[in-house]
């Protein structure tokens, strides 16, 4: 494992800050859609699978079940979304956009996409590969040492023992 004070940790820090600041992420809403970032990531995961379960939902976004519940009910309220119930198992509920849900993920998309574009034209070629290779990278990275909710710090083994028989 790398030193978690060496100089490459720091910069990927600082860097971190720095995205999370010029995103957006700060304000009160994101991407001047009036909502929250959780908000508009929950528009956007919808929008782009069509149709998810509250659960399914709640694990693409990393957020307690209680706070997805309270999320989508606001969401519901201000028309965004609908819930439907699933036509495989009447006892779920799937998660629509509606229509103003369908607009505004239409919106969200144009605008990042926009500020993405406009910030990598200010790059050369091989600055943008780079940009791009190393953010893919980066992101699996964090997805595979990613640890589950409540858990301190992942075992480097198990070690598994047997004690007396059965019976």
């Amino acid at each position: 494992m790398l030193d978690p004070n060496a100089p490459a940790v720091q910069r990927v820090r600082e860097a971190s800050r720095g995205l999370v600041r010029e995103l957006g992420f700060m304000e009160d809403t994101l991407a001047g859609t009036g909502l929250s970032a959780s908000a508009v990531f929950a528009i956007i995961e919808l929008g782009s699978r069509g149709s998810m379960t509250a659960r399914d939902l709640a694990i693409a976004l990393r957020l307690e079940k209680s706070t997805v519940s309270r999320l989508l009910k606001a969401l519901v309220k201000k028309g965004y979304v609908i819930e439907r119930r699933d036509p495989d198992d009447a006892r779920r509920k799937r998660l629509h956009l509606t229509e103003r849900g369908l607009s505004a993920f239409a919106e969200i998309t144009r605008s990042a996409s926009e500020r993405v574009a406009s910030a990598l034209a200010a790059l050369s070629e091989r600055e943008v590969k780079c940009v791009v290779d190393g953010l893919e990278a980066y992101s699996e990275a964090l997805r595979l040492t990613a640890r589950p909710k409540g858990v301190e710090r992942a075992p480097d083994s198990v070690d598994v023992r047997r004690r007396g028989a059965p019976g």
